[in-house]
């Protein structure tokens, strides 16, 4: 029961430079081609294989704060059935190497829908995130040549 306002990914993106396969759904269709050229310009010297997860949070657009569904129930984290939607394209948009093996979010809500109607959604996905100090401890540089990549990925989780 996706609510008209819930963007939905509905092809899947793989590899760094097929963003043009991408469209968002959110009252009219929007190509994310510039959005995912400008991101793999900027990510461009990291080793996306450091990235064990395969999604990297800082790499994907986030509909939807995923830091905040960390697993501990709190007034910031209750979920809609179109937050819950919003979360896994959020999820969804952030696969950054070839680790990341998810259902297009097109078929995930359209399996919600088609389910009986008290059955429950759950995900639980790890992710990587920079790690904010990597720059001031020298894992990374802002400069065009390849970065360091000691530590500099955090691990986190999405619950």
């Amino acid at each position: 029961m996706r609510s008209a306002g819930t963007p939905s990914l509905s092809q899947s993106r793989t590899g760094a430079s097929e963003g043009a396969g991408i469209r968002i759904r959110h009252g009219r269709a929007q190509d994310l081609s510039a959005y995912y050229n400008k991101m793999d310009s900027i990510f461009q010297h990291l080793n996306r294989d450091d990235v064990p997860s395969g999604l990297l949070g800082d790499y994907g657009i986030d509909f939807v704060d995923f830091t905040a569904f960390n697993g501990v129930p709190s007034d910031t984290n209750y979920v809609t059935l179109a937050t819950w939607n919003m979360l896994y394209v959020s999820i969804f948009s952030a696969r950054f190497g070839t680790n990341a093996t998810l259902s297009v979010p097109d078929s995930v809500m359209a399996a919600i829908e088609a389910a009986d109607k008290n059955a429950v959604a759950i995900m639980h996905f790890d992710y990587q995130a920079l790690n904010p100090e990597a720059l001031d401890l020298g894992y990374v540089t802002i400069v065009d040549e390849h970065n360091k990549t000691k530590k500099q990925y955090l691990c986190k989780k999405t619950f």
